[in-house]
């Protein structure tokens, strides 16, 4: 990873497509709350939909600890659009069809050499994604 990515930090600003075709700059969806940023397979991987039924179980608790999160998807904004639906997030999912985000964050899934960039056992669960982000908020 890229070492200017670190917990508590402000994303670079990518401008990726959301799930309603509209563009945004990281930055701006993280405003100056911290930000759970999932990277994902897509819609397709049992893994990936998993923890997005996980994080969407847990999202009233997450979002009134103002905190953010934004999934981005290998998968384009139709897939990315039906993937965020069939977890009944409510939150932002971006598409990066093209892997441009990840490719640039210098984020190589080391796991899992067949399917990049994601491998369940390595994905974050509620409870060590709640310790991170008090760890960014110094509680």
């Amino acid at each position: 990873m890229r070492a200017d990515i670190f917990p508590g930090g402000t994303f670079p600003d990518y401008e990726p497509t959301d799930h309603t075709k509209t563009r945004h700059r990281l930055s701006e969806l993280q405003g100056i709350d911290p930000m759970i940023l999932v990277l994902s397979r897509g819609g397709f991987c049992p893994k990936d939909h998993q923890q997005h039924l996980e994080l969407a179980a847990n999202y009233p608790k997450i979002r009134v600890a103002y905190t953010q999160i934004v999934t981005i998807s290998t998968d384009n904004i139709l897939k990315t659009n039906e993937f965020r639906d069939s977890v009944g997030a409510q939150w932002t999912f971006l598409s990066d069809a093209g892997r441009h985000i990840q490719k640039d964050l210098d984020i190589a899934e080391y796991t899992d050499s067949y399917y990049d960039p994601a491998w369940f056992a390595g994905r974050a669960a509620a409870p060590r994604a709640r310790r991170r982000v008090r760890a960014c908020l110094g509680r």
